[in-house]
This record gives structure tokens, sequence and C-alpha cells, in this order.
């Protein structure tokens, strides 16, 4: 399972990192922060619900309990939070190397945003947040769609997969 959770965190620090490297050439602040009808009304927010979620769950694999989003006390610049974004998908990779296989199937201990306590195995959280930034990264195609774009890059799993048999 390891490997294939490895994988997956390469993924989607790839995926990440084709989206924001797009939006930094192309999009302008203006239009990142338009509001526009989604789950997240603008590019902005829902970038930095997947930076949130990601950091969240690092945090709570952790054993760290985080009381606020991340991203409510950023105030910086778009390349700043990119920056600090794909810093978050590149710990996971750390994070995983550093997980036996055994410490991945155990169940850790941790609690929601609203104080709800859980019980479950790492891997099916670590599997969960990274289904879960794949699932917005194609909502942030939507957005950038919807903001008259149409030359976005492929994010799929099978493209990263062939970009790394190509390489």
């Amino acid at each position: 399972m390891k490997p294939q959770l490895i994988s997956y965190c390469h993924f989607t620090l790839w995926a990440n990192r084709l989206i924001l490297d797009y939006i930094e050439k192309n999009v302008s602040d203006d239009k990142i922060q338009q509001e526009l009808v989604s789950s997240f009304p603008s590019l902005q927010k829902t970038l930095f619900h997947i930076w949130d979620a990601e950091q969240i769950w690092l945090q709570r694999l952790q054993g760290v309990q985080l009381s606020s989003w991340p991203s409510k006390s950023f105030n910086g610049t778009f390349t700043e939070a990119k920056k600090q974004m794909l810093e978050t998908s590149s710990n996971w990779i750390a994070l995983i190397e550093r997980l036996s296989e055994q410490e991945l199937e155990e169940k850790f201990q941790f609690k929601t945003m609203d104080g709800t306590e859980f019980n479950q195995p790492r891997w099916e959280a670590i599997h969960h947040c990274h289904t879960h930034s794949t699932f917005h990264r194609g909502q942030v195609i939507t957005l950038l769609r919807q903001l008259g774009f149409s030359d976005l890059p492929g994010t799929d799993f099978i493209r990263y997969c062939r970009t790394q048999s190509a390489n």
C-alpha cells in the first residue's frame, strides 16, 4: 500500500503545481478573487480550501489538532500562497515515506474542526485527503472555464502516470 500512497502524493503535488503554475501565469488577481457560482465562490477560496484540507489532514496525522483553517490568517500574494500550498503537498510525501506499512494500517485518533472525535486507519485519511484535492481541482478547472479560459492543463492521474513513464 505504501508505494501506491506515495505515488498518489506525488500525483497531488504534480497536479497542484500544474494548476497553480497555470493560474499564476494566466489569471489576474481580480479574476482569482472574482465571485462565481460553485461550492466555494472564487478560484482563491477553492484553492485555499484544497490547501486547508491538505494541511489539516497532514497535521492530524502527525498528532497536531488545528483549531482554525490555515488559510484564514494568510494575507500574502498568490505567488506566496502557491509556494506554501506546494510545500504542504511536498510534506505529504515526506510523511508517507516515514510511515511503515503497519503504521499506515493502524488507526489514529483525531478531532474534526467541530470537535467530533474519530478513530480510523491512517491510509483512509490519506486516501480521502488526496481524492478530496482531486475533486476540488476539478472545480478549479470549471471555475477557470467560467472565467473564459480554455487552454487548461490536464490533471488526470493517468496523465501523471504517463509523464512518469516517459521519464
